[in-house]
């Protein structure tokens, strides 16, 4: 898999994440590494992967502004000294019992053991409430380090009462969504080490449809490298993973913008016997409702030169009041129960259709 071949060893190779990186180094340089931190953020923005570095270069013996050098012993050996435990199958109070005694044990190289505690959130309110000595007062030569994509902060979780003591006692990190451009270069990057050619489209169509994750992005990428073998993988090759989905809320939108809106719920039918999925047909209706409040033929996109084009159309051919209805109320079809959407959806549209607001400024 090219995010596991590709994945950073360094601080260096980390994409974006800049303002952690540089506190990360700082306290390997100034040797004022803290005991305990936590790593927030959306999936796939590097937690885990700068947990590891950070493991690695806390030992290691000829570090460059705290980048590990991965050739001295320390670093060769490093995995002897991470634990890391995935809290979604080790999720007991018994898991953290153990850890305590497991960390009583010095480490085999270097001066500090590290432990990755992995989707924290999963963990269940005893083992939560388990783990709160051991981050009050940590073994000297013990790091530890949650990564959680931030459900704790959610007031009906049970285990939110105890998350909210154990911020209190570590250094918080709260990662952000990778900038498309960032993502872009490392996906033009991975091809050029792979000696494949891909489509610029192609790339920009992953780098904007990976909403910000680079493990999402490079295991998009990965689908396209082995879905064709030409020589130049064009953006036809692979329309199916990058904006079939978008090219049906397009027209979605256009219809909804037009003289005959209510053509819009037959369309959706159409979608549902082709076996869309409704609620991610919703979502991307949404998101590019609000790309046309925004868009403008000067602004730098992440779409092909087609979708740009039809974004304008239909930004030209409403007005921002509209295109704010169809936010907010398309916006609230949510996946529950057993429901396939398709009701909702319709009811929706059919009130878009007649609304007054619903009136084109112009004609297609």
């Amino acid at each position: 898999m090219l995010y596991n071949k590709y994945r950073p060893k360094t601080f260096s190779q980390v994409v974006g994440q800049e303002w952690i990186v540089r506190v990360l180094r700082n306290s390997i340089t100034l040797d004022k590494v803290p005991h305990t931190l936590i790593f927030e953020g959306l999936r796939g923005t590097g937690k885990t992967t700068l947990a590891r570095i950070l493991s690695v270069a806390v030992n290691c013996k000829s570090s460059t502004d705290g980048d590990p050098c991965l050739k001295c012993d320390a670093c060769q050996n490093s995995d002897k000294n991470i634990l890391e435990i995935d809290a979604g199958s080790s999720r007991g109070v018994e898991s953290i019992e153990e850890l305590h005694d497991v960390l009583r044990l010095r480490p085999l190289k270097g001066r500090f053991r590290t432990v990755i505690i992995d989707e924290c959130h999963m963990l269940t309110e005893a083992a939560a409430n388990a783990a709160l000595k051991l981050f009050e007062e940590p073994p000297k030569h013990v790091i530890l380090v949650l990564c959680t994509t931030g459900q704790t902060n959610n007031p009906d979780t049970k285990v939110a009462k105890a998350f909210k003591t154990l911020r209190s006692r570590c250094m918080h990190f709260q990662f952000s969504a990778v900038d498309m451009a960032d993502i872009y270069t490392k996906l033009d990057y991975i091809c050029q080490k792979e000696g494949r050619k891909v489509e610029s489209d192609i790339l920009k169509g992953i780098a904007r449809k990976s909403k910000g994750s680079i493990r999402d992005a490079e295991s998009m990428l990965d689908s396209a490298l082995t879905f064709s073998d030409a020589p130049v993988i064009m953006i036809n090759d692979v329309k199916w993973l990058i904006s079939s989905e978008e090219d049906k809320a397009l027209e979605l939108l256009e219809i909804l913008s037009g003289a005959r809106p209510f053509e819009s719920i037959p369309l959706v039918s159409k979608f549902y016997e082709d076996g869309t999925n409704l609620f991610s047909l919703a979502s991307c209706c949404v998101d590019l409702a609000l790309e046309c409040v925004q868009i403008s033929p000067d602004k730098d996109s992440f779409f092909t030169d087609s979708q740009q084009e039809r974004l304008l159309k239909v930004s030209n051919m409403v007005d921002t009041n509209f295109l704010l209805d169809i936010i907010r109320s398309v916006g609230t079809l949510k996946s529950s129960g057993f429901s396939d959407g398709k009701q909702e959806l319709e009811v929706i549209l059919a009130e878009l259709s007649y609304s007054s607001s619903a009136q084109p400024s112009g004609v297609w």
